[in-house]
């Protein structure tokens, strides 16, 4: 295979080899954000499922370490701008030419947070990558990074149809809102404050105990109102947009077929409310929805 080839084939799995990292969501505290606060989670997740360096290279765990590399890669080219690159019969990134930073091989370092065992290996080299970014940007202050899209997982200008289909939803479930309250929680103080999140967590073991409840049409009025709720705290936090993609089954992408928040910023930040409520049904950790909102709050200003 030459190396057209094999690049072209790794960016345009990269979008179906993160569903892999489905397994390892919750685990360790690990979030598919693409925040580079993810990066310590997903390092301990999987060094929970694998132990041996040479497993990087086993078919049995491949679409795991896959996922693993393109989540990597795509997290600290999110902050360092660049593009993928390939080399040697693996994948590489390289950041934008104006860091001058040495490409980055997101395999190899996998091997490695596999060998060494010291579970900051990600984070090291994210701290590095970012150092980069923070140097240059105070001789050019005016210098953005600017990444080269992957099809399939960096979110992209809304088509007119889903840009009706989400305007449509917001305008339904705000003008629900008033009844949802009534019916699920009377006695609370919906408020858009993060004490009120709490409440919500409490009428999610309720209502819908399980991550299957959460996608039965017998509760969609609960959740979807939940969804917009919590959607609405976290973008009241720093401003932002509602944003949703039809899924494309030829191109899966993290944030398709669910309603997203993109937050306001010079880089892009994206929650997808439906993927928080999962994971507090799934683990029953009190407090998830609140500590996302303080993550969100710490990165910003609340505006109204």
């Amino acid at each position: 295979m030459d190396a057209y080839q094999g690049l072209s084939d790794w960016v345009h799995r990269i979008g179906l080899n993160l569903l892999a990292l489905d397994e390892l969501e919750g685990e360790d505290g690990f979030h598919p954000d693409f925040t580079g606060a993810s990066l310590e989670g997903l390092e301990l997740a999987l060094l929970a499922h694998v132990s041996e360096p040479d497993v990087t290279y086993d078919p049995e765990h491949r679409h795991l370490i896959d996922g693993a590399a393109g989540y990597l890669g795509e997290v600290l080219l999110r902050q360092t701008g660049g593009a993928w690159g390939w080399r040697g019969g693996e994948p590489l990134i390289r950041a934008d030419k104006a860091l001058a930073l040495p490409p980055a091989f997101p395999l190899q370092i996998i091997a490695r947070a596999i060998h060494e065992q010291t579970e900051h290996e990600f984070a090291d080299v994210y701290a590095v990558w970012k150092a980069a970014v923070t140097r240059h940007q105070v001789d050019n202050p005016q210098w953005t990074p600017t990444k080269t899209r992957t099809p399939g997982v960096d979110p992209f200008e809304m088509t007119p149809a889903d840009a009706a289909h989400i305007a449509a939803w917001v305008a339904e479930r705000r003008g629900a809102f008033s009844q949802w309250a009534r019916t699920y929680g009377a006695d609370v103080a919906w408020d858009f404050q993060p004490s009120s999140l709490d409440a919500l967590e409490n009428l999610l073991t309720r209502i819908t105990p399980t991550t299957g409840d959460l996608r039965d049409p017998e509760h969609r009025d609960f959740v979807e109102g939940a969804v917009w709720y919590f959607g609405e705290v976290v973008r009241r936090v720093r401003g932002g947009t509602w944003g949703f993609r039809t899924q494309d089954p030829a191109a899966p992408n993290a944030y398709a077929g669910d309603p997203y928040v993109q937050q306001a910023g010079e880089v892009d930040e994206f929650v997808m409310p439906i993927v928080m409520l999962s994971d507090f049904v799934r683990n029953r950790v009190a407090g998830t929805l609140r500590e996302e909102y303080e993550r969100c709050a710490s990165e910003g200003t609340e505006v109204g």
